[in-house]
């Protein structure tokens, strides 16, 4: 017994090795902390210019007081003091950036913020322009959107396979275009995202396997959707009042074409018309909370092979 005990254990021991390679590869938690802090910087889908933090006031028609503008201006001086404090960054560039400026202007914006006339706007303007001239610096600000895109898709991930996303294709991409960022040169940060990493990836790992010949209308999308309820409407506009196109089970596939908020997602159904006997293929619109969804590789490749024939 003994031999065959030390067998098994062996074989555990093999197996929870295995399994621990599998998923050592993970965002850190430092990384995902500056993902997450990075929803606060914003700029102006318009202009491009940050925005910088905008106080509430509840005083109404006695916002011209004094006083109130005062608390108001404090309150803006202080996020904007606080957010340029906390900001955390991945490219080692930035990073070394970043520390130069808070050492040079953190305790000038300090004093200011607490010993000039708040209520004065030409020492508000003058406050925020010296914290906030590094938002517009074209290396940080385009670090700081790059991490807005990548925090963006991973929560979307977590709401549509909860289970599964750490070992989609997605996740590993955004893991390595994190990973490239570090030592990535200034100049070349906006030309960092997940998407063109994802096909690189896909790319990669399907050499030397053999693609199906079988043209279904599955294969060159790049998700496929499924249904996980039992039954599931798939209608004709994205609301509960909209036509019913037909009735998909519990399963049963459909493709990708875009997610048009929380609730919606636009798809391409191939389904069979007892009326006329045949399938029919019908773009339309089902509710995302019934639905989960697996990556199709078939779509990246194609996505390539035509990219080189061009």
């Amino acid at each position: 017994m003994k031999p065959l005990a030390l067998l098994i254990i062996t074989f555990i021991l093999i197996f929870v090795q295995g399994e621990a390679q599998n998923y050592q590869r993970s965002i850190s938690y430092e990384y995902l902390e500056i993902l997450t802090l990075s929803v606060e910087y914003s700029y102006s889908n318009s202009s491009g210019a940050y925005q910088p933090h905008s106080a509430y006031s509840s005083y109404g028609h006695v916002l011209n007081t004094l006083q109130n503008r005062y608390e108001t201006n404090h309150a803006i001086v202080s996020a904007e003091y606080y957010k340029l404090k906390e900001l955390e960054l991945i490219n080692s560039y930035n990073r070394d950036l970043l520390n130069s400026y808070r050492n040079e202007r953190l305790n000038w914006i300090y004093q200011a913020g607490s010993t000039w006339d708040l209520s004065n706007s030409g020492n508000v303007s003058r406050i925020l322009e010296y914290c906030c001239e590094i938002y517009s610096y074209p290396s940080i600000k385009k670090e700081l959107t790059l991490l807005k895109s990548c925090n963006n898709e991973i929560n979307r991930l977590k709401r549509t396979n909860p289970d599964g996303y750490p070992m989609t294709l997605r996740y590993r991409s955004i893991l390595s275009v994190l990973e490239k960022l570090i030592t990535c040169p200034q100049g070349d940060i906006g030309k960092l995202n997940w998407e063109s990493v994802e096909i690189e990836m896909s790319s990669r790992d399907n050499i030397g396997q053999n693609s199906s010949d079988n043209n279904s209308v599955n294969e060159l999308i790049g998700y496929v959707i499924h249904v996980k309820s039992d039954k599931l409407n798939l209608r004709n506009a994205a609301s509960t009042k909209s036509e019913v196109i037909t009735t998909l089970s519990k399963g049963q596939s459909m493709d990708y074409i875009e997610e048009l908020n929380d609730e919606w997602i636009k798809v391409r159904v191939k389904y069979w018309n007892s009326d006329t006997n045949t399938y029919n293929i019908v773009d339309g619109f089902v509710f995302s909370e019934y639905t989960n969804y697996s990556h199709n590789q078939r779509m990246v490749e194609e996505m390539l092979r035509l990219q080189q024939r061009d």
